[in-house]
């Protein structure tokens, strides 16, 4: 579960009204390009890329295409990149389950046609990018889930709108077909036998009751993956609190730093008790206390249900984008062409964690691991 930061977000929306499209752009047809696709080997002449950028501000679809290739091809951090004799055309992919002769109703129902952008060429410098930065290689435009309907089929496979807070519900249900649909995949740990327990020496928060307790055998408990970034003293788990903070409602949750407050938040609107966070679970102060804890690190994220990772936040001090009002600004380009409202699907969560300071850090790639 990733919390990106509230500067890798950033909004626009045209849905009132249909966007203005050049004449290139007007003469497709949307809805049995959507409706039908577009085979990749007869993709749709768009014309040249340099002048699908300069018709930015003029037309919608241009806006979305010129979208995806900026994004994708990372083309911000190579303003003076020479993109002449670049071509692009456009084609739309069948997605989905299946494919299979003879379907029944509800298969069909479980695909999607998503627009994707071929160009004639891609520059050297702009490969190289999109490696380190592990960025999406498809360039690619959805339609939002809102418009399924109007094709007859589900709104799964569609691109979905992001709010300016976390949808509770939707990380519910993912954690939810995660433990129902494939937890054997999820929880094959090659290094964990049966033997594999927390020992009695762990502790967590239980949020219910904001106190620190150990860990009750075999509880589900979220863990949190974050950057301290500096002193944490006047939070950390000390030998002087730790008996205050054993006592229900002994941990305060407005002496916290905003990452770990949030989490605490939202660990409960995910109606989960407890929570391991190392700067709380962990007595700082305590050299034999952090050796066991550390001697079993593996254990403790291996063990959790899920793990929430603060990708966004440069120090616990941060907000967790998302959970409160005015900590996250979605990046999120929709306009609407032909009566259909289209997006640019966000980053992908790796290219947000290669260039996060979360990634930096010594203790991620043992997290990441576990």
């Amino acid at each position: 579960m990733f919390c990106l930061s509230k500067r890798q977000r950033k909004i626009r929306a045209d849905n009132e009204d249909n966007a203005p499209l050049c004449s290139t752009c007007s003469a497709l047809h949307l809805r049995t390009i959507l409706h039908d696709g577009v085979p990749q080997k007869h993709p749709i002449p768009l014309g040249h890329l340099t002048d699908i950028l300069n018709k930015y501000d003029q037309c919608g679809l241009c806006r979305l295409l010129a979208t995806a290739i900026r994004q994708t091809w990372l083309l911000d951090k190579m303003p003076g990149i020479d993109l002449t004799g670049i071509t692009c055309a456009l084609y739309a992919e069948r997605c989905g389950y299946p494919k299979i002769q003879n379907k029944t109703l509800p298969v069909l129902r479980d695909i999607c046609h998503r627009l994707r952008i071929e160009t004639s060429s891609r520059p050297r410098d702009v490969h190289t990018a999109m490696m380190a930065g592990q960025s999406n290689l498809l360039l690619e435009i959805q339609l939002l889930e809102d418009h399924a309907s109007k094709f007859g089929r589900t709104r799964e496979l569609h691109g979905r709108r992001v709010s300016e807070n976390v949808d509770i519900d939707l990380l519910k249900r993912w954690i939810h077909t995660c433990e129902n649909k494939h937890r054997d995949i999820c929880e094959k740990v090659w290094w964990r036998g049966p033997e594999d327990v927390l020992p009695e020496s762990v502790r967590v928060v239980d949020v219910v009751r904001m106190t620190i307790v150990p860990a009750p055998p075999t509880c589900r408990y979220v863990a949190l993956s974050y950057v301290w970034g500096g002193p944490g003293e006047g939070y950390w788990t000390t030998k002087a609190n730790l008996q205050q903070r054993s006592i229900p409602g002994g941990l305060d949750i407005d002496m916290l730093p905003g990452t770990i407050s949030d989490t605490i938040q939202l660990v409960r609107q995910l109606d989960e008790r407890y929570l391991w966070i190392d700067a709380l679970c962990i007595v700082q102060d305590d050299s034999d206390d952090k050796a066991v804890q550390i001697g079993v690190m593996e254990l403790i994220y291996g063990s959790s249900t899920f793990t929430v990772i603060a990708v966004g936040c440069t120090s616990a001090r941060d907000p967790l984008p998302g959970v409160r009002a005015g900590t996250r600004d979605p990046q999120q380009q929709i306009v609407k062409i032909q009566g259909f409202h289209l997006t640019v699907p966000l980053a992908v969560p790796n290219e947000a964690i290669a260039s996060s300071v979360w990634n930096e850090r010594g203790w991620t790639y043992q997290e990441v691991m576990l």
